[in-house]
């Protein structure tokens, strides 16, 4: 796998899953299914980053 298929791979996975980092122009609102779809790639993107930032955080905290 190279560079663009894993960016590819994550932009996919922003695309389905859609997580939500509450700030921006929703507030602390969480917006309905729709409105998640019709969403910008870069707000997806930037929720899927969060989420396994501090997914990943959490798992290297309890190893060290």
């Amino acid at each position: 796998m190279n560079f663009y298929e894993f960016i590819e791979a994550i932009a996919r996975v922003a695309e389905k899953v859609s997580i939500i980092v509450p700030k921006g122009p929703y507030g602390n609102n969480v917006p309905d299914i729709e409105a998640r779809r019709l969403m910008d790639l870069h707000d997806k993107l930037d929720g899927v980053i969060t989420y396994l930032y501090f997914r990943l955080g959490e798992t290297i905290k309890k190893d060290f």
